[in-house]
């Protein structure tokens, strides 16, 4: 279906409405395995292959007369999900709790603390993804590289400086090394968003809404 749409002969406006479909929701969550069973290889799969073989390559292909905010509309939608996910701390305190106390009244608890936990792992993949794709649209259609601001916000920027609200840390100790998985998906977003300032950070639109990731920790 993809090549038929980016297909030089193809509807545009039909192109328009498959990206329309790929930033919805349900389907984001659908074809990248949240909530699901689905390991992190799987997960790791279906986000690449809504980063390169969907997102960035219909980018490169755009029409100059349709409006290309759609496509900026899939790095909203997945870095809503992911900040949903990381608002959500029960798991990853949880695995903290146990492994310094393993207290009587949370072993019940413990599967779904490991399956929360797991979700947030995970959901700083997603924003790496979200960022990838966001310098890539940036890069590909300068008419919106002022919406960088929107994802690499203040928000994002704390959240890198102070390891995760602490908790990538508190993990990695508490777990004498073995929880390393968070400071490594930390380390993504750190490589994703600086090569976006790299790349964007002194475009004059964007430079004042930037300026704090010149010293990104």
């Amino acid at each position: 279906m993809l090549s038929q749409l980016t297909a030089p002969k193809s509807d545009p406006e039909q192109l328009f409405k498959y990206v329309e479909l790929l930033a919805n929701p349900d389907v984001i969550r659908r074809k990248m395995q949240i909530d699901t069973a689905s390991g992190e290889e799987v997960r790791r799969e279906a986000r690449h292959y809504y980063r390169d073989i969907l997102i960035e390559r219909i980018s490169r292909i755009w029409p100059a007369h349709l409006d290309a905010k759609v496509l900026w509309s899939v790095v909203q939608t997945i870095a809503s999900y992911a900040w949903a996910k990381l608002s959500d701390d029960y798991g990853p305190r949880g695995i903290v709790i146990w492994e310094d106390i393993q207290p009587e009244i949370l072993a019940s608890q413990m599967p779904e603390v490991t399956k929360r936990y797991f979700e947030w792992k995970e959901a700083m993949l997603l924003l790496v993804t979200a960022l990838d794709i966001a310098g890539t649209i940036a890069g590909d259609h300068a008419d919106l590289i002022p919406k960088l601001p929107d994802v690499m916000d203040h928000k994002l920027f704390d959240f890198i400086k102070t390891d995760a609200n602490g908790l990538a840390t508190e993990l990695f100790l508490s777990t004498s090394g073995r929880e390393y998985f968070a400071q490594r998906n930390l380390s993504f977003i750190r490589g994703a968003a600086q090569n976006n300032y790299r790349r964007f950070g002194n475009d004059r639109r964007i430079a004042s809404a930037m300026h704090e990731w010149s010293n990104i920790p």
